[in-house]
């Protein structure tokens, strides 16, 4: 058997001394994990129940979006036909206008023709006198 020499002696106390320090660093880091475990562990219902409540709340506003597209199609749709009739309504009184500005220039050329009429017979009648 080999005898330890002095500096060695003193060489395997420091290294006990340091594995020692190691594993009380390690146990504590240890206990803090733990301790954030069992935290973690306690807020898994609280997330979970976070997690339903929004799942339910994301399921309401599919719903929601869905009902709110539904109708702008049946606004859209209300709203073109709308336009449909508003344009069959121009166009019907613009023919009507139409119309009425060839029935008001007939009635003119009619009146211009009375007009010349009378104008020859109270010339003719002014001449005959």
């Amino acid at each position: 058997m080999q005898m330890l020499l002095p500096v060695e002696v003193v060489c395997c106390k420091c290294l006990v001394f340091r594995v020692r320090r190691v594993g009380v660093c390690v146990v504590d880091a240890l206990r803090d994990a733990l301790a954030q475990v069992k935290e973690l562990s306690r807020q898994i219902p609280e997330l979970h129940a976070v997690k339903v409540q929004l799942e339910t709340e994301r399921d309401a506003l599919k719903i929601e979006v869905s009902d709110l597209q539904d109708a702008l199609k049946d606004a859209l749709a209300r709203l073109d036909a709308a336009n449909n009739s508003l344009t069959h309504l121009r166009t019907e009184m613009e023919r009507r206008l139409h119309e009425k500005d060839e029935e008001i220039d007939g009635i003119r050329s009619v009146d211009i023709a009375q007009s010349h009429s009378a104008d020859l017979l109270t010339h003719c009648s002014y001449a005959e006198m």
